[in-house]
């Protein structure tokens, strides 16, 4: 499954990319049809689909040419495509927009081609509209904040973009229902019916170049979400302007009023809206349902395992001490016992695995009190009047850190016990476990024995636990500080940086 994801993924882009190509295409032929041959050849048809509808302008024509012109580049590149020629044509899309409401809001002309033109007769009653400059200033600023392609960027150049292609959709509604009603709105008033689409064509091609980020990654994303978001969204989107113009025909051939219409709009709206929140929550209580089987299944998995894993642990322990016995050489003696305490705190760890609520996690304070109960009780050369003080908090530690404390602390342990309190009939053996409020956790042993200069500071001199314990530590990224003055205190101090990269 995984190796096929980034295929698909691949796939997705490539479509996506045709899809892109496709519609620039499109816009460009259209925008091309209107300035050769709409305004070059003067033929009225092309300016204006219907008589009564506003006319798509020279300049208009000519910022869609250069717009859906980088759109079929970006589409068609293979490779990275040139920042400085995007730039300079987002520089002139812009600034020809800015002209025109320039020249609008300062009375000189009804827009920049009757002020460049004022002798063209076709042109007293056409222009760019404010909601058009507009569009292009959005297209313009999608432009540069796509070549910047930052983590910042995507978030505005997503922004952009939707902006104008709601700005868009909503002149191509009015169109639909009423365009003497859109024309009432100043700043649509002279925005033809092929420029809203083109608009609406263009910021789709835009959006789709990166359709990996925003709410379009999330519609052509691979997950069940996005496969539903799919289903449903030409419905979400359809079915709102089927009901609001079979309601404005009710109303125009007189079977209701306007205001009953409203109503009657307003309780369907409420309906669907509220069967789509009664669906919704069934397929999520489905998705939960099947979440819960799953995560049981696991559990009931993973607890298998760590029991599996304590049975071997325990049956090794036991061949182990079985060959201590045997051994007659005390140094090899030693070894195999210290080997078998080693042991014995990891079965520490997948016995309270077992018994955790969370399979993957203990509470270190049972985990530690549970470890250091067995390294008392299995050490006897210390005397019974060695005493343990242990201090844990009880945070979830997961299975890594617990194992790799579990070490760390049976080899400080057992050496304090071992050598701290030679020539002593008592003394203290302290551990302490703390979460800090910034992420990371500290671990403290010590004891109140006879000290040691220079413990576990030198790899070459110290023993097989020495280095165990340092190699652990290297591994948690912590740091280790180690006094001798009334006793050895240990002190790890374990980085929040440690705790982020294991959630991960």
């Amino acid at each position: 499954m995984e190796q096929n994801l980034p295929v698909r993924q691949d796939n997705i882009a490539l479509h996506m990319k045709r899809v892109s190509f496709w519609l620039a295409l499109f816009i460009n032929a259209g925008a091309a049809a209107v300035l050769f041959i709409g305004w070059g050849l003067d033929v009225e048809a092309v300016r204006r689909i219907n008589p009564s509808f506003a006319a798509m302008v020279p300049s208009t024509a000519m910022l869609f040419l250069i717009a859906s012109a980088l759109a079929i580049w970006f589409s068609a590149a293979k490779g990275k495509v040139s920042g400085a020629v995007t730039m300079v044509a987002a520089l002139v899309i812009g600034a020809v927009a800015f002209a025109d409401i320039a020249v609008i809001l300062s009375g000189a002309a009804n827009g920049i081609d009757l002020y460049l033109a004022p002798s063209v007769a076709a042109l007293q009653r056409a222009s760019m509209a404010t909601a058009t400059a507009t569009n292009f200033l959005l297209f313009a600023a999608a432009l540069v904040f796509l070549i910047l392609n930052r983590k910042w960027s995507d978030f505005f150049f997503v922004t952009a973009a939707t902006a104008g292609l709601v700005l868009c959709s909503a002149a191509v509604v009015g169109y639909a229902f009423d365009a003497s009603a859109l024309y009432s709105v100043a700043p649509f008033t002279a925005m033809a019916l092929h420029t809203a689409l083109g608009f609406v064509l263009l910021f789709a091609a835009i959006l789709l170049m990166r359709h990996d980020i925003g709410w379009v990654g999330i519609i052509a994303g691979e997950g069940g979400g996005s496969a539903g978001a799919r289903l449903l969204l030409p419905g979400a989107v359809l079915l709102p302007l089927v009901l609001c113009y079979i309601a404005l025909e009710f109303t125009t051939v007189g079977a209701v009023s306007a205001n009953f219409r409203l109503s009657l709009l307003a309780t369907v709206m409420m309906l669907l809206l509220s069967a789509s929140v009664i669906w919704y929550a069934r397929i999520q209580n489905r998705i939960e349902k099947k979440l819960r089987t799953a995560i049981a299944d696991r559990d009931l998995l993973l607890r298998e395992v760590y029991h599996r894993v304590k049975n071997n642990l325990q049956m090794t322990t036991a061949l182990l001490t079985t060959g201590a016995i045997r051994v007659k050489d005390k140094e090899a003696q030693n070894l195999l016992q210290g080997t078998t305490r080693r042991i014995e705190a990891l079965g520490t760890v997948h016995r309270l695995l077992i018994s955790s609520h969370s399979p993957s996690e203990v509470s270190a304070k049972s985990f530690l009190e549970d470890l250091c109960q067995n390294i008392f009780s299995g050490q006897q050369d210390g005397g019974e009047n060695i005493k343990l003080d242990l201090d844990a908090d009880s945070a979830e530690i997961d299975i890594d850190l617990a194992v790799s404390l579990g070490l760390i602390v049976n080899e400080l342990v057992t050496n304090a016990l071992k050598y701290a309190f030679i020539g002593r009939e008592s003394g203290v053996v302290t551990v302490r476990y703390r979460a800090e409020p910034e992420g990371g956790a500290s671990l403290t042993v010590a004891d109140d024995g006879i000290g040691a200069e220079g413990l576990y500071e030198s790899e070459g001199r110290d023993g097989a636990g020495a280095r165990i314990v340092q190699g652990l530590v290297r591994q948690l990224q912590a740091e280790m500080i180690v006094a001798s003055r009334q006793g050895v205190v240990v002190v790890i101090n374990i980085p929040a940086e440690y705790f982020k990269g294991s959630s991960k």
